[in-house]
C-alpha cells in the first residue's frame, strides 16, 4: 500500500510540474494571455488538491 501512495504522488507531482512549465512557456509567450491565466488555475486547483492529501499521501514530510 505504501508504494502505491509513492506511485501516485509521484504522477501528481510530476503533473504540477508540466503544469508550472506550461504556464511559464506561456507567460513567455504573451503574459497577458488568458492561456497563463487558465494553466495557473488549473495548476492550483492540482495544488490545493494534493495538500489537503493526508501529510503520508502528499509527500512533503518525505
Amino acid at each position: 500500500m505504501e508504494l502505491l501512495f509513492l506511485t501516485q504522488t509521484k504522477v501528481r507531482e510530476k503533473k504540477m510540474e508540466i503544469l508550472r512549465l506550461e504556464m511559464y512557456r506561456c507567460y513567455q509567450e504573451n503574459r497577458d494571455s488568458e492561456e497563463v491565466i487558465k494553466v495557473s488555475q488549473e495548476l492550483d486547483k492540482l495544488l490545493n488538491a494534493f495538500l489537503s492529501l493526508p501529510s503520508k499521501d502528499n509527500g512533503l514530510n518525505d
